[in-house]
């Protein structure tokens, strides 16, 4: 029998969200506050959950807190590890982004634990912590029956956030790993002199063009895993928001590793770094034109710094080439892919460069009417009105 007060009575006339609106945000219903009478008084807000609640200044229970952040951290990340050796999903993780990948995991268990003993007051409110919290109610609300199952607490916002910045990381951190160890192979391997011709086309476009290249991506890359790894009050790169739309995640995805791998087979792909004309002379000029717009993609990964992230908002960057268009990532990138194609130009492969800019121009798209739920973002839209060209748009 529910006690007076029991909101089931207010949430069984509520639809009740499936799974992926309950994590992406939307749909969301607040709680209420019934009388025993059944009339309404008020809304109120969600409450937080037990296990992850930020204590009070007493001494026992704020170890009880670190002791419980940590501990779930611990579980997760030692759960994604042995996910990593084991589902094949993960099989083209090379072994060095692995070993990598379980260093770290290390270092966190020893260095998190002496953090955990010595600053218990300064542990950060944990992710997983949250999620762990979201599932467990969410396994429990599928054991109860229909009536007792309606007044349940549902994922509440904070929960949902976690669920989100979980995802983005899962996913992206062994892939941004991955490349940089890749990145970093790419670049000892250039490190040999070619010898006799400094000034010829020839020695730009077969060494210090390979070179620049590599070197660029592979900033680009450890910038990037910094960001996903380190979530940091002291550096301000800690996560204000995430990505709340199944669109703004599909068109991310779509441009990564394993996704990238349906996209190209359906939109194409025709941009070659490696591309040539007859001319050294003109292959040079090709080449010198994609070291600069590498050169501005890379700028804008370090002007990001530690707030670097896919689907994220970790505050706004309004400096480096931020200080010029909203979007110099995308704008360099998707030029220099064009760049490329002009060395061996078709019709088909036009249309497949057009499909992929459009990817891009919706990636920025979705960005922007996630930022644009920060105020901060509606200030440095003001101050940079172009999106892509300065200027012109």
């Amino acid at each position: 029998m529910l006690k007076p007060g029991h909101p089931a009575a207010a949430h069984a006339a509520l639809p009740r969200p499936n799974p992926v609106a309950a994590v992406f945000g939307t749909v969301c219903y607040p709680h209420y506050f019934i009388t025993s009478t059944g009339n309404v008084l008020e809304m109120m807000p969600a409450p937080k959950p037990d296990l992850c609640e930020i204590p009070a200044t007493g001494k026992p229970e704020v170890r009880w807190f670190a002791l419980k952040q940590y501990a779930a951290n611990f579980a997760v990340i030692w759960l994604l590890i042995l996910l990593f050796h084991v589902n094949r999903f993960y099989a083209f993780l090379k072994p060095e982004t692995q070993t990598a990948l379980l260093i770290l995991a290390a270092g966190y268990t020893a260095g998190g634990l002496l953090w955990m003993l010595f600053f218990p007051a300064k542990m950060p409110e944990s992710s997983a912590c949250l999620a762990i919290t979201a599932v467990a109610r969410v396994v429990r609300d599928f054991k109860l029956r229909p009536a007792e199952r309606a007044g349940q607490p549902r994922i509440n916002q904070r929960e949902k956030v976690a669920l989100r910045i979980l995802a983005v990381k899962i996913f992206f951190t062994p892939l941004m790993m991955n490349f940089l160890v890749m990145n970093f192979a790419d670049v000892r391997e250039r490190l040999s002199w070619p010898g006799d011709w400094f000034f010829a086309p020839e020695f730009f476009n077969q060494f210090i063009f390979p070179q620049a290249i590599a070197v660029i991506f592979f900033v680009d890359t450890f910038v990037f895993t910094f960001g996903y790894i380190v979530e940091s009050k002291l550096l301000k790169s800690e996560v204000r928001s995430v990505e709340p739309t199944l669109l703004g995640w599909g068109v991310a995805l779509m441009c990564y590793p394993p996704f990238n791998g349906v996209s190209t087979k359906y939109l194409g792909w025709y941009a070659n770094q490696d591309a040539t004309f007859d001319s050294e002379a003109a292959t040079c000029a090709l080449r010198i034109a994609l070291v600069v717009l590498f050169a501005i993609y890379v700028w804008a990964s370090i002007a990001l710094g530690p707030k670097a992230s896919n689907l994220t908002n970790r505050g706004i960057v309004a400096g480096g080439p931020y200080a010029f268009v909203r979007h110099p990532a995308y704008a360099s990138k998707v030029l220099a892919w064009w760049v490329m194609f002009l060395a061996a130009p078709s019709l088909w492969g036009a249309a497949s460069m057009l499909a992929w800019s459009f990817v891009y121009f919706m990636r920025a798209y979705t960005e922007e009417r996630h930022l644009l739920l920060d105020p901060d973002y509606h200030v440095y839209c003001a101050r940079v009105k172009n999106k892509f060209i300065p200027g012109v748009w």
